[in-house]
């Protein structure tokens, strides 16, 4: 429960759904710490840092991989207010791909790695969107699954429709979603 209060109300992010489906406890512990009852435990962890800037680099890898593809690449700031009318602003601008997308519903939010877009309908116009995870693991794990289910909630609450697909972007896959037959 690391999500924000905001009027009594907290926001709940993929990572809250993954942690209440695999340990209720420490979704319980979770909540008492974002409510300061209890402090949370820190662990410095310098391979959890590694895999962290291994992450990283393989998402901006790809991100480079679609702008060499030649797609209009939108970065949304996580930093800044705001995020999800400009992530909003992205999609009806018909960007090729939002990075870093804030998406929100009701208590619900989250920021997908990637949005691409495709032909269809949307209330956008004739594109549609559908969010992209970068992964490390070779193999999709349940936790990616829940989270990119999460965000084709959130993405079918802003666009007026459902996504077709959910995409997994991994080290030397052969092809990518965007529709380019390079490796990303």
């Amino acid at each position: 429960m690391g999500g924000l209060v905001l009027e009594n109300t907290r926001t709940l992010y993929a990572t809250d759904l993954t942690h209440f489906l695999a340990c209720r406890h420490r979704t319980a512990l979770e909540r008492l710490a974002a409510d300061k009852v209890v402090k949370r435990p820190f662990f410095e962890d310098p391979l959890l840092e590694v895999l962290r800037e291994r992450g990283l680099a393989h998402e901006q890898a790809y991100v480079r991989h679609l702008m060499e593809a030649g797609k209009r690449v939108v970065h949304i700031d996580k930093d800044a207010d705001g995020a999800a009318a400009a992530t909003v602003d992205a999609m009806a601008g018909g960007a090729d791909a939002i990075v870093q997308a804030r998406l929100e519903h009701g208590a619900w939010a989250g920021w997908a790695d990637v949005l691409l877009k495709f032909e269809g309908r949307s209330r956008f116009g004739a594109w549609r969107y559908e969010p992209v995870e970068t992964k490390l693991a070779a193999e999709t794990r349940g936790a990616t699954l829940v989270q990119l289910c999460l965000y084709a909630d959130l993405l079918t609450e802003v666009q007026g429709v459902r996504p077709e697909r959910l995409h997994v972007v991994v080290p030397e896959t052969a092809s990518c979603p965007c529709g380019s037959d390079s490796k990303s």
